[in-house]
Parts: C-alpha cells; sequence; structure tokens
C-alpha cells in the first residue's frame, strides 16, 4: 500500500528534516508566508542546504516581496558571512525600499567576516539618509564591524528614542575598543604606586599561613602581611614597593590589588562604578599600566546587561579607558561573598616569571605553587641530599634548587615520558648536580638521603594495585632509605592511613596541614626519622 504523502510544511516541523536542492524554492515560499512560530523551522530547514544556499536565496531576492526580502537578509547573514556575494547583496538591502528590509540586513551586515571597510562604508551611507528606526540596525551594526572611522559618526546620531540611546552607547564601547586594539599596552611591574594598595593574595585552601610566611620573609619592605579576619584561599598583603615584588611569593596562586569592600546587602553594579572610578583605581590602573588602560568586568555570566551599564558610567567619567572584553590588560572582578562585595582588579596581560621553567607537564603533576609549598615546610639545609621518587615533571626538585643551596638531587619515576618532561624542565631553569633514573618508588635505594621531597599518585588505583597498600610500601622503603635526622615532606591522599603507618615505622609526624587538590582534600605531612 503506497504511504500518504507529506507536505513540505510538516516536513520542517520535523527535527531530523535533511531537505534536498529542489525543496528551496518551496521553503522560500514558506519562509515568505510563515507566522512568527514557524519561521525558524523553516529557516533552519534552509540553512541545512549548505553552500548552495546563497546563490538560490540571492536570486530569489529579484521581484520578492518587501516580507521575504527582509526574511531573505536575515537568512543570509546566517549563511554565507563569509561570502563575499553576500556581503554585496546586504549592501544593497540597506538601500532597499521597505524599512523592516534594510532593518534586516543591516543586522546580517554585523555578521559579516569580509568586505569590512566597503560594509563600513555602505552603513555610514545609509545611516546618513535613514530617518526611521531602522537607524538602530545600523548603528549596532557598525559597533560590530566598524572601525575607528565610525566612531564620530555613530556620536553624532541623534537618538531620540532611549532605545537607539542605548544602543549607540553599547556602538561607543566597542568602536573605541576597536580604534586602540592596534595601540601597544603592557603591564609594567617595575613600577611604583605613589601610595600603598592592597594585594589579595589567592592560594590553595589549607596554605593561608604559608603563604603569609613567604610574604613576611622575603617581601622585604615592599611587601607586608594585612591582618585581617582570615578567609579561605586569601591572604592580604600591603605593596608599597615595586608590583614586581609580588612574585617573591612562589606559594600563590594569583593576585589581584582589591579597590572596594562593602558590606551586604548593597547595590552591586554601584558598588562596581564607584570602585572603577575611584582614584585608588586610577593610580592602580595609569601609573602600572604603558599606553591606554584596557580593562573588562568580570560579574558572572548572567549580568551581561549589567556589564554594558557600567561600562557606559565608568566611560562617562574616564573616557580614556577602554572596555575590552577581548584583547584586555586589566579584569575588574567583582567577587561575592556571603556578607560582603569586594571590587578587584587582576593585570591579565602580565607573564607570571616565577615558572618561566616549566616547558613541560604530565598528566596530574604537581602545580609549582604547590611544590614551592612542600618546600618551605621541608626548610633548606645546604648539606641536603634530595631525592623524589614520584618525579612526574620534576618541579618539586626544581623549586627546591631555587629556595637555596643543597648537596644533590635525585629524581626517580617509573614514567619515561615523565623522566622527558623532568629532563627538559631541568635545562631551562639550569638545575645542577642532579641525576634522572628509572625506577619504582617502593624498590629504588639511593644513598645518603637526608630530604625526601614529592607529590605521589592522588588517584584510587594505580600501576600496581590500590593506592593504600602502594603508600605503605613506598613508606616502608622511606623509613629505610632515610638517613637519622632525615625528613619527608609530601602531600598524603591517605592521611590517616600514612599517620598510623609512620607511626608504627618509629616515625614522627612533625607538620600537618589540610590542603584543597581541586575537590578533595588532602595532607601535606612533615615525616621525620629520629637521630
Amino acid at each position: 500500500m503506497k504511504s500518504p504523502s507529506v507536505s513540505l510544511e510538516d516536513k520542517v516541523r520535523q527535527s531530523g528534516f535533511t531537505p534536498r536542492l529542489k525543496d528551496a524554492d518551496g521553503l522560500l515560499s514558506l519562509l515568505e508566508h510563515a507566522e512568527p512560530e514557524t519561521e525558524r523551522p523553516v529557516e533552519k530547514a534552509l540553512l541545512r542546504l549548505g553552500p548552495p544556499l546563497v546563490e538560490i536565496a540571492v536570486k530569489r531576492l529579484v521581484g520578492a516581496s518587501p516580507r521575504l526580502r527582509a526574511r531573505i537578509y536575515r537568512l543570509l547573514g546566517k549563511a554565507g558571512p563569509d561570502v563575499k556575494a553576500v556581503a554585496h547583496a546586504l549592501i544593497e538591502g540597506v538601500g532597499d525600499a521597505d524599512e523592516r528590509a534594510r532593518r534586516s540586513a543591516a543586522n546580517a551586515l554585523g555578521r559579516m567576516r569580509v568586505e569590512a571597510e566597503v560594509i563600513e562604508s555602505a552603513l555610514l551611507a545609509a545611516l546618513g539618509r535613514e530617518e526611521t528606526h531602522a537607524r538602530r540596525a545600523m548603528v549596532e551594526a557598525l559597533g560590530k564591524i566598524g572601525s575607528s572611522r565610525a566612531l564620530e559618526h555613530v556620536r553624532a546620531v541623534r537618538a531620540e528614542d532611549p532605545e537607539l540611546a542605548r544602543i549607540r552607547g553599547r556602538a561607543e564601547v566597542m568602536l573605541s575598543r576597536a580604534g586602540s586594539r592596534s595601540l601597544a599596552v603592557r603591564i609594567d611591574p617595575d613600577r611604583v604606586l605613589g601610595e600603598a594598595a592592597l594585594v589579595v593574595f589567592r592560594c590553595r585552601e589549607g596554605l593561608e599561613t604559608i603563604v603569609e610566611e613567604e610574604v613576611l620573609k622575603k617581601g622585604g619592605r615592599a611587601l607586608t602581611v594585612e591582618p585581617r579576619a582570615r578567609e579561605r584561599g586569601l591572604v592580604h598583603a600591603k605593596l608599597t614597593g615595586k608590583m614586581s615584588a609580588v612574585f617573591a611569593v612562589r606559594t600563590m596562586s594569583q593576585f589581584s590589588f582589591e579597590i572596594a569592600r562593602r558590606s551586604l546587602p548593597i547595590a552591586l553594579d554601584r558598588v562596581l562604578v564607584d570602585a572603577m572610578v575611584s582614584e585608588r583605581a586610577r593610580r592602580i590602573l595609569e601609573t602600572l599600566t604603558q599606553g591606554h588602560v584596557r580593562y573588562r568586568i568580570s560579574w558572572g555570566s548572567h549580568k551581561r546587561a549589567a556589564v554594558w551599564r557600567c561600562a557606559r558610567e565608568i566611560a562617562a567619567i574616564r573616557p580614556a579607558w577602554v572596555n575590552d572584553p577581548t584583547d584586555t590588560t586589566w579584569e575588574a572582578a567583582v567577587i561575592e561573598a556571603l556578607d560582603h562585595v569586594s571590587v578587584e582588579l587582576r593585570p591579565h596581560a602580565l607573564p607570571d616569571p616565577r615558572f618561566a621553567y616549566r616547558h613541560r607537564d604530565v598528566p596530574a603533576a604537581s602545580h609549582p605553587a604547590l611544590a614551592a609549598a612542600l618546600v618551605r615546610v621541608a626548610g633548606v639545609d645546604a648539606a641536603d641530599v634530595v631525592w623524589d621518587p614520584f618525579v612526574g615533571s620534576g618541579v618539586e626538585l626544581v623549586e627546591r634548587s631555587l629556595a637555596g643551596p643543597y648537596r644533590s638531587m635525585r629524581g626517580t619515576d617509573n614514567d619515561p615520558g615523565a623522566l622527558d618532561a623532568a629532563r627538559e624542565n631541568f635545562a631551562a631553569a639550569a638545575l645542577e648536580r642532579v641525576e634522572l633514573a628509572l625506577g619504582d618508588a617502593t624498590e629504588q635505594a639511593p644513598t645518603g638521603v637526608t630530604l625526601i621531597l614529592t607529590n605521589p599518585p592522588m588517584g584510587r588505583r594505580v600501576a600496581r594495585g590500590t593506592l593504600g597498600p602502594l603508600l605503605e610500601r613506598f613508606m616502608d622503603n622511606v623509613a629505610r632509605v632515610l638517613v637519622p635526622g632525615g625528613r619527608m615532606v609530601w602531600i598524603s591522599p591517605l592521611p590517616a592511613r600514612t599517620a598510623q603507618q609512620a607511626a608504627r615505622l618509629g616515625l614522627r609526624l612533625a607538620f600537618v596541614r589540610d590542603v584543597d587538590m581541586g575537590g578533595f582534600f588532602a595532607q601535606i605531612q612533615r615525616i621525620e626519622k629520629p637521630r
């Protein structure tokens, strides 16, 4: 029995419908007469035709009704943003006799990625003669694809209605970004602020006191700890010298300048604008930036309208600054806590010189800031013979070498690829008196070891069985290898179990600190072998 025929109109409602080229004319006719709720399914079906759609749709413009022309212009903007023939058809469209068609063509031109200069000229000419609400679409398109040449024209647009004023303000911000991107801009870490600035050091939760100790020891006159009620993963300090002084703190993960802190409840957009136009923010941004200040606002994924509004208010007071989410040097972050909100300035285009040696990595390797924390817990002894039995990419040994003198170092791993990565990192760090070897951490027996410094596997299962028995076998080996008075500093994923094993072996647990490993907590342990 012959199956009943299904109309093209019914087919477009089926999510899996794939049209053929011979369906194109029928689909375009459907597009012309479709109600708003069915227009999108027809458009999606047409777009599935791929590149051939462009030529078919451009030809159909000839003699088409105003309604169909408007819908074809929108279709072309989606179908061929990289096709010159589409750009030329849309340029003709901004001169269409129908306002709705002009508006649709202008919106589509804002999507184009070719013929930018020609499109800009056409939009500027069309804007100059346009008297209807189609100006909104033309101004918006110029904001997306225009250059600095368009900025003066957009600013001159008379905005009688609030929506056009909003679109014009947004376009001005976008065009200001485009006009200044060719200018050289950088953050200069060797400049000194005229007054002390509040620095926020971020670190892994659990490392706060270690970061504070490092600030006190290495900050000198440039950095001092700022006493505050402790917050998880945060340490506050005052910077009175060069900004480069912050890089002496190897255990922090990131730093920023706090420019506002207010108790809740309060209007967050008001806090952001007031903070950004404050003298404190101006001093930081303009002193430390060479060239134009470029910034972006980081404030959640659902705050776009508020971000645009704040950017316009900031621009009214700081017109030389450029808000640019793409090519930026600073990030203004709005951070909401339970009882307060803060605004911080984070250097964005500033290389971190601390870990330049890290050329290669391996899966589950230590982050250098965490390795630096292990070194601080271990301390420095010029007579140290250091062994990392799970050497990975070698960051613990590099961080130990940077902390002070030692006698020799040895790293072992059962993965040849990890040893290759470690060798490359050691070469970049100009590490001396270090030996690498392939071997099992539970069986290797280097002589004279005074310090074991390592980050062991953290997964539940490892190559030779479950993690618990592996760590116990390893600790048995530690008790044999360490010289009397020697110490091991490591991160234990099973702290209670390894503490009990240390006690059974006659080793002393001298220091413990729980630390966030990104989804779970492990424990830094310093284990000592009695003399």
